[in-house]
């Protein structure tokens, strides 16, 4: 695989729009945005994003950063975050046009995640991996889940980790399984939805005991 210029990720995104308070610098995050998806050739598949966040300048410019709480839209923060993950998953898939791919998980009651890609019956390499881990983490925040450090989390609709009780809320293990597995809602349906000639199986399996675990990723 060719080697791909970085973007940023939904969790920086997120950051800047809670620090940027004026619009020179408002307008600054717009342009180098823009400027790194040009590079990474990606602009087209983003367009709905950069006009989120071209209203979120425009905003800031009014002094209002969180978009109009009474016009009836979702608050822009939430907009970009889903947009983004979603623009981020269709370009991961277009990498694996024609692909068949099997995607072995194994999930622990503390809501630790195992997972592996391979096709063909090759375990696939490292910079592969991280373009299924993106489309894999945009379905997980479809459904409202966040991984952190490998671990499972109920998320609100900004792409923030719920709290319960003070502590970052985890998802259980029969919820996650569930819905890997659901044929109304399962990882290689959403796969499909964003190149439908890729091809994933999914295997279930059972989580090693603790002290046999790999730190997951």
């Amino acid at each position: 695989m060719p080697p791909k210029i970085p973007i940023p990720s939904s969790a920086s995104l997120k950051k800047c729009m809670e620090i940027i308070t004026n619009p020179d610098a408002a307008k600054a995050f717009v342009d180098k945005l823009c400027s790194q998806l040009d590079k990474a050739k990606l602009r087209g598949k983003f367009e709905s994003l950069i006009e989120d966040i071209k209203a979120f300048a425009a905003a800031v410019g009014k002094g209002n950063p969180s978009g109009d709480a009474w016009s009836g839209r979702e608050p822009l923060q939430t907009s970009v975050f889903n947009n983004y993950q979603d623009a981020i998953a269709t370009s991961s898939a277009d990498i694996f046009a024609n692909q068949d791919i099997r995607f072995d998980f194994a999930i622990s009651d503390e809501a630790e995640i195992l997972r592996g890609y391979s096709i063909d019956g090759k375990v696939i390499e490292p910079e592969e991996a991280k373009e299924l881990d993106k489309l894999y983490n945009a379905w997980l925040a479809e459904k409202g889940i966040l991984t952190k450090d490998g671990v499972l989390y109920e998320a609100t609709s900004k792409g923030e980790i719920k709290q319960e009780k003070g502590k970052n809320k985890r998802i259980s293990e029969e919820k996650i399984r569930g819905l890997i597995s659901d044929t109304k809602s399962k990882f290689a349906d959403y796969v499909r939805s964003k190149n439908d000639t890729i091809q994933v199986k999914t295997v279930a399996r059972d989580a090693p005991e603790k002290n046999q675990q790999q730190t997951p990723s």
